[in-house]
Parts: structure tokens; C-alpha cells; sequence
């Protein structure tokens, strides 16, 4: 009887264990304090996206009420592999000083430990883990979105409008953690580096808070979405009179700005049948008859947004504030913006950094989706059946068969 009994916990143990590990995780990053030795060490490491690739930028603020010193912030690897990050800077008596450590998201390791260290040691009780963003396998398409507001951020008919979008659109999707690809931060929490917003999708922000960002930040945002990010100018009011402002707060150069060709988004592009809603507690999606009308959705007197090309990204402006809005409303947006390739990070860059790429980076090249494989065979099948044999009768007949070794491919 006490075998039985022995059995029945163990099993019931592992069954625990197995619903343990598909609960759904919490979302990517937190924020945590560390204190002593005469250091407050505050460190936030909330983001968005990542979950193919890019860096996860790590923000630590750090308050020396003793003495000048140097001390090195690290993120090291702690029982997952990661690749370890550090800072080393001189932190003046009394003095409050940040800095970012841009993590790289290059496998799927989603756990490392920060570390506080002066001298090559580390000093005691200022370590501690930090949870880095999980990879995404199983919701390919599934859009990172950093809302750059000082408040809560209602995100829900956003996350719905993606879901909508991927599954009527060719992306990935089956059973997930669900934790969430959307964050809302302050302005004070941005980084000044274009590079920490490489593994994002989209950026939301107001005009009134990009008036207020400091220069350097708003050029890291301009520059990522050259680079192939897609930047949300909201509550921007006159299109117009908007469009001038943004330029000149986003580029320096007005003939650059000039060049750009605003769009205006198709309405039937809003049309969608079902919503497709996905809670974090479950794997699977439920279907909702789309609404003709719901409270809270954008205007459409006037189109509410309008796209322009940036370099290899896009730049929407907005007439008002589009949180919350209808997932209706986020469905058409993203299917105005670029189809699947635009919101799939690994599509969009040429390869995922954090899970295998099968189709060989994807080149990207308009036209070009991988090796030429075949043009490969047949160049070298000339060269080992023609040039070859060629280039051995013509030196033989020559005597000069040493010259063999200058010409052989």
C-alpha cells in the first residue's frame, strides 16, 4: 500500500510539473533595484519584439553615494547560454549616471544574471537574473510594438488585430506562451542607440512626446526605421501642417523630407470577417463575428493615417490617438503598412538570429530568394568538363603543363 501511495505522488508530481510547463509566461522584462556598498543600482529591462533576433537594450541607472569609482555592469550567462554583455564606466561621488547594455538575441536562452563588479570582482549582494525576451516559434508574423507613452496603454485590440492579421495572412501560429509583444514606457526609458530598437517591429509615439525626446533619440528612431523598422507618429492632427513638423524633427535634411510620397490606406481594406482573439491562459484561438460598428474605433470622415517610404522602412502618420481602437481598426493598419514579410522579423531581415534559417537568409535582393543553385552546377560542370581538358591539350601542346596550377578554377 505504501508502494501505491509512493507511486500516485510521483505521478501527480510530474503531472504538476507538465501543467507548470505550459503556463503562460509572464511579459518580457521587469524592473528591479539593487542597493549597497553605497550604490543604488535601478535596472529596467521591459522591451518589446526580439523574439527572432536583434538586442535587448537593458537600462541601468546607477546613484554612487561614496567615494569615485569604476564599476563594470555585466550581463553574464547563468545556467542558459547567452551571450554576455558589459559596461565599465567612472561613477563620480554623488553622482547619477545610466547606461544600456544592448543584449543580443542570438539563441534561445530567455534567462541571464546582471551583475555589478569593481575591480574584476563581484561585489556582494549586487547580482541577481534577468529575465531576456522568449523566442518566437510557434507565432511567426507576430509584430513587436513599443508605445512610447507615460501611462497605461490599452494594447488588447492591437493584439487581436495582429493575431486577425497573421492568420488570414500566411503567418505561423500555433501553441504559445503568449506572453506579450507589447510594452509601454516613458520617454525617459528610450535608449539613444538606433541598434537596442533593431529587434522591434513597430514604435508608437505622439508628436507631442517626439517634440520633447532628446535629439540623439530622436535620431536613433529615424535611423532604425531606415533601416527597416515602422514608426507611428500619432495625434498628430492636420496631416499637412504634421507632415512638415515631422520632418523636420525626425531629418535634418528638407530635401530628404521633401522627396517623401504620402498613401492613403484603401477602406476595404478594413474588411475582415472574423476576429481572431487569443487569451493568454490558452493555446487555442477563438473566432468572433467582426462588428459592423464598435465604440472607440478610428474615424473614417477622413482616412486616419497615411504611409510614406523612409529608406527601407515606413513612417505613419495618425490625425489622432489610435490606442485603443478596434482590432479592426489594427488589422487595417497592418495590412496598409506591408504584408507578412514587413511584420515577420526573420523575413524582413534575410534570417532569424535565434532560430535555423532552412531557406538560406533570403537575400535581400528584389527577386533574389536564395542560392542559384542551379547556375552554380552549370558553371562548374563547364569548368571541370571544357575549360579543363581544354586548358591541358593547349598547355601540353605548348609544353607548359606547369602552368596547370595557374589555371585550373
Amino acid at each position: 500500500m505504501t508502494n501505491r501511495k509512493n507511486w500516485l505522488l510521483v505521478i501527480g508530481l510530474l503531472l504538476a510539473a507538465a501543467h507548470c510547463s505550459v503556463l503562460p509566461a509572464l511579459a518580457s522584462g521587469e524592473t528591479f533595484s539593487l542597493t549597497g556598498h553605497d550604490l543604488q543600482v535601478d535596472v529596467d529591462s521591459r522591451w518589446a519584439g526580439c523574439g527572432q533576433g536583434g538586442y535587448c537594450p537593458v537600462r541601468v541607472r546607477v546613484v554612487n553615494r561614496g567615494p569615485t569609482r569604476t564599476l563594470t555592469f555585466r550581463i553574464a550567462k547563468s545556467y542558459q547560454l547567452v551571450t554576455g554583455v558589459r559596461q565599465t564606466i567612472e561613477v563620480p561621488q554623488n553622482a547619477a549616471l545610466s547606461v544600456t547594455l544592448p543584449v543580443p538575441m542570438v539563441n534561445s536562452s530567455t534567462t541571464a544574471e546582471f551583475r555589478v563588479e569593481q575591480s574584476g570582482s563581484l561585489l556582494e549582494k549586487m547580482n541577481r537574473p534577468i529575465n531576456l525576451p522568449e523566442v518566437n516559434v510557434a507565432e511567426i508574423g507576430r509584430p513587436g510594438l513599443l508605445v512610447v507613452a507615460p501611462g497605461v496603454v490599452d494594447m488588447q485590440a492591437f493584439e487581436d488585430g495582429a493575431t486577425t492579421f497573421r492568420h488570414t495572412g500566411g503567418g505561423a501560429s500555433g501553441a504559445s506562451s503568449r506572453s506579450s509583444t507589447c510594452v509601454a514606457l516613458p520617454r525617459s526609458s528610450l535608449p539613444s542607440s538606433w541598434i537596442d530598437y533593431s529587434g522591434l517591429d513597430i514604435v508608437s509615439i505622439s508628436l507631442d512626446e517626439l517634440t520633447k525626446l532628446p535629439k540623439g533619440t530622436r535620431a536613433a528612431l529615424i535611423q532604425w526605421t531606415r533601416c527597416g523598422g515602422t514608426l507611428l507618429v500619432t495625434a498628430a492632427g492636420d496631416q499637412e501642417t504634421a507632415s512638415s513638423t515631422a520632418a523636420k524633427l525626425l531629418v535634418d535634411d528638407s530635401v530628404s523630407a521633401s522627396a517623401w510620397s504620402w498613401t492613403e490606406p484603401k477602406l476595404e481594406d478594413r474588411n475582415v470577417a472574423q476576429i481572431v482573439h487569443q487569451d493568454a491562459s490558452v493555446s487555442v484561438p477563438s473566432l468572433i463575428v467582426a462588428p459592423t460598428t464598435s465604440p472607440g474605433e478610428w474615424s473614417r470622415e477622413a482616412m486616419p493615417f497615411r504611409v510614406t517610404d523612409v529608406g527601407f522602412g515606413k513612417l505613419v502618420l495618425f490625425r489622432a490617438e489610435p490606442f485603443p481602437g478596434t482590432a479592426q481598426d489594427w488589422f487595417w493598419l497592418l495590412k496598409s503598412v506591408g504584408g507578412m514579410p514587413r511584420w515577420d522579423w526573420g523575413r524582413r531581415h534575410g534570417e532569424s538570429a535565434r532560430i535555423g534559417t532552412s531557406d538560406f537568409f533570403l537575400f535581400l535582393i528584389p527577386g533574389i530568394g536564395g542560392v542559384p543553385v542551379v547556375m552554380f552546377l552549370v558553371l562548374i560542370t563547364i569548368f571541370a568538363v571544357v575549360i579543363g581538358p581544354l586548358n591541358y591539350f593547349v598547355l601540353a601542346r605548348r609544353k607548359q603543363l606547369h602552368l596547370l596550377l595557374l589555371t585550373i578554377p
